[in-house]
């Protein structure tokens, strides 16, 4: 079956700039990207891994600032390495930040500007470590978290307890 979606082309247009996100502290590398009730968060990264930074972006104005480290109050994270993922999510009237990094998930808890690391998640498939390079919800209920990982041209589904920080 071919489907051609030639009148479905989005056209210059269709586009509108929200924000132009500068790097800093050589972090230039666009990698993941979340999407929450009020603000869209970017991370970038710079190329040896080392070093990370998130902006936050207003999705209406546009308004722009960098995301704060809880544990060192510094705009640069060092723990992020490739960030290859993130999502958010909302729960108890709180805003997380479920960032995929290799083989980890790092969750951190959003207070305004500042990302307070809330868990740390290690990933493992058959006792070896998975190196997840993407990572959404799949399923959430009030005890359980399911997320879809995908590594190379494989998917996998895996769950955490909602309150569970290791």
């Amino acid at each position: 079956m071919n489907h051609q979606a030639k009148d479905q082309i989005l056209h210059d247009d269709a586009f509108t700039t929200i924000a132009k996100l500068e790097g800093i502290e050589s972090c230039r590398s666009t990698q993941g990207l979340g999407v929450g009730q009020t603000y869209l968060y970017s991370i970038q990264i710079k190329s040896d891994n080392s070093r990370a930074i998130i902006h936050r972006v207003h999705k209406e104005t546009g308004e722009e600032c960098r995301m704060i480290d809880g544990a060192t109050g510094s705009e640069i994270f060092y723990n992020l390495r490739h960030a290859n993922s993130a999502d958010l999510l909302v729960r108890g009237g709180k805003e997380y930040f479920y960032i995929s990094v290799s083989d980890k998930i790092f969750v951190y808890e959003i207070d305004d500007r500042t990302l307070n690391l809330w868990a740390e998640y290690d990933l493992t498939l058959d006792g070896k470590p998975y190196i997840a390079v993407a990572l959404t919800f799949y399923r959430i209920t009030d005890r359980e978290i399911t997320f879809l990982f995908r590594n190379g041209r494989t998917v996998t589904c895996g769950s955490i307890g909602i309150n569970d920080r290791t």
